[in-house]
């Protein structure tokens, strides 16, 4: 059996997000998220504790564990592309792939889903 993981999306005030994946269930990432002493996602709290009112967490997808930082990795791509500056991902997940593995991956996947429209 193939080991699973899951791509989540954390919604701040209904506005802010940001894309993570994990292997762990999704109410104990967001405490990590909310207790750690590091990482975007505690910066972006710690900063603004005052201004939030809403938190959610949502599962976008479960994917194997082989590919889960490539599945975060694209959609933080089009949170990006689609969010006005309302992505708080800073950076890429790691992948471990060279930047010309990582470009090559992410072109042949987008000429995939375009032809599968």
């Amino acid at each position: 059996m193939t080991e699973t993981g899951k791509i989540y999306k954390v919604v701040i005030n209904n506005e802010y997000i940001y894309i993570g994946s994990t292997n762990s269930s999704l109410i104990s990432r967001l405490a990590w998220h909310l207790n750690t002493k590091k990482g975007t996602l505690y910066d972006y709290f710690k900063n603004s504790c005052d201004n939030i009112e809403t938190i959610h967490i949502d599962l976008i997808k479960i994917v194997s564990t082989s590919s889960l930082k490539e599945q975060e990795n694209y959609e933080i791509m089009e949170h990006k592309k689609i969010g006005n500056g309302k992505c708080l991902n800073k950076n890429k997940s790691y992948t471990g792939m060279t930047k010309q593995q990582y470009n090559r991956y992410y072109y042949n996947k987008s000429k995939m889903l375009a032809k599968q429209l």
